[in-house]
């Protein structure tokens, strides 16, 4: 009834596409920087994905170059940031703690490490295929303009 083979495998398949999508803005990075991929991890390693996104745009306005990435990298931020953006359905997806009740269709989840997250809401296996569906959007659209300028994707 709670689908839960099914949540866990979406559950791992938006972890595996949120972690590559922080690798395509890590390799922004060093490709700009122009520096080898063991020292890139030294740079970005400790990073967020938020810090890792403000990084790849100033360092694209610092150096003046793939305007085009730029903008796009910039205009991605701000559409996968904010209460309902990925970043924030990811972490709840993610860390969140999910329960239900014997009998109930319904699956609650409840995060404790945002303030603004810890009340119990109900998440359905539609709304984590979603996130899932936008985080491959969104790498998908990354990675081909990162090609089209030459920055590494594998």
């Amino acid at each position: 009834m709670h689908d839960i083979h099914e949540r866990a495998s979406l559950i791992g398949y938006v972890c595996f596409q949120y972690s590559y999508l922080d690798y395509l803005v890590s390799n922004i990075i060093w490709g700009v920087l122009n520096i080898d991929k063991e020292a890139g991890k030294i740079v970005t390693g400790s990073l967020d994905i938020r810090p890792r996104l403000d990084m790849a745009v100033e360092l694209l306005k610092h150096y003046d170059t793939h305007h085009e990435l730029k903008e796009f990298v910039n205009t991605m931020k701000n559409r996968i940031e904010g209460k309902n953006g990925i970043i924030n359905k990811r972490n709840i997806v993610v860390h969140g703690v999910f329960s239900s009740r014997e009998g109930d269709p319904k699956v609650l989840v409840e995060s404790h490490r945002s303030k603004r997250h810890r009340e119990r809401a109900e998440m359905t296996v539609d709304e984590i295929r979603e996130l899932h569906d936008r985080l491959c959007e969104e790498s998908k659209s990354l990675v081909n303009i990162m090609e089209a300028h030459g920055f590494n994707v594998h």
